[in-house]
């Protein structure tokens, strides 16, 4: 295994156009040579626009965050189940203030506890889709991504799935919605939010959402009944789930938002 990885990183180095996608999982099979070599020669590389590195247990976060400011052409960066940590979250937050070709970022998974980085990301306006799942994110911190997103223009799909958030930061999440133009994909399932706050119901009724994933939060058929008149009364929203153990989403939903999805593959069929 470590010689087909040195052969692959090989390629990246020389700058190989073939060489378009890197995916590394299980950074012990890379030695710290190779990894270095791996991270030193993204700085320079013109074809590679993906780049996903999984299960990494000390990432060299100082020569990752070089790459990214001196990269042009990388689209998509995955870090996902790795100890990057606070200092690392910092770093790579800091590389990503000066660029700005990153539109797909994952952060999942990676260590850290100081997520007023995350909301310093949004604030850039750069990354459009930004995954952040499994991460510990508080009510508290919840406030402070919620601040970001209000104003954020750029980020079309946030996903928060499995995190903390519980019912007060998914209130400050509906004040974000209310006053947010841009974002249309939603994942806030299995956050702790027993119950949907008043905020939230009343954002998801004029947002401009397109797709919203509550699964695995709700502990009562109330709230059920809530979410669907607020979803009802948006036409935007064209997918919806909140289903639990024992709830699930109701059937008139269900039968609306087949009706939407069906008008808007119609009103698209070029005549």
């Amino acid at each position: 295994m470590q010689e087909t990885l040195d052969n692959e990183i090989e390629k990246i180095a020389q700058n190989d156009e073939k060489q378009k996608d890197i995916f590394i999982t299980r950074w012990e099979y890379v030695s710290p040579a190779s990894a270095q070599k791996l991270l030193q020669s993204l700085t320079t590389n013109t074809f590679c626009t993906h780049v996903s590195l999984e299960w990494v247990s000390h990432l060299p976060y100082d020569i990752l965050s070089k790459a990214i400011i001196s990269n042009t052409v990388i689209t998509t960066l995955i870090l996902r189940d790795i100890e990057l940590g606070d200092n690392g979250l910092k770093a790579i937050t800091k590389a990503l203030h000066y660029n700005n070709t990153i539109k797909y970022l994952t952060l999942s998974n990676i260590g850290a506890t100081n997520h007023k980085f995350f909301a310093k990301i949004m604030g850039f306006n750069a990354v459009e889709e930004f995954i952040i799942s499994f991460n510990y994110i508080s009510s508290s911190s919840m406030l402070l991504i919620s601040e970001a997103l209000q104003s954020n223009t750029s980020i079309t799909n946030l996903n928060m799935y499995c995190n903390s958030i519980g019912v007060k930061g998914a209130a400050s999440l509906g004040v974000a919605l209310s006053r947010n133009n841009s974002l249309k994909i939603l994942n806030i399932s299995c956050n702790q939010i027993k119950n949907c706050p008043q905020p939230l119901l009343t954002a998801l009724s004029t947002c401009f959402l397109r797709t919203f994933d509550f699964s695995g939060n709700l502990s009562n058929n109330v709230d059920v009944e809530k979410l669907d008149d607020s979803i009802l009364a948006n036409p935007s929203i064209k997918e919806a789930t909140y289903d639990t153990v024992d709830i699930k989403t109701s059937e008139r939903l269900q039968a609306c938002l087949s009706y939407r999805q069906t008008n808007d593959k119609s009103s698209n069929i070029s005549i």
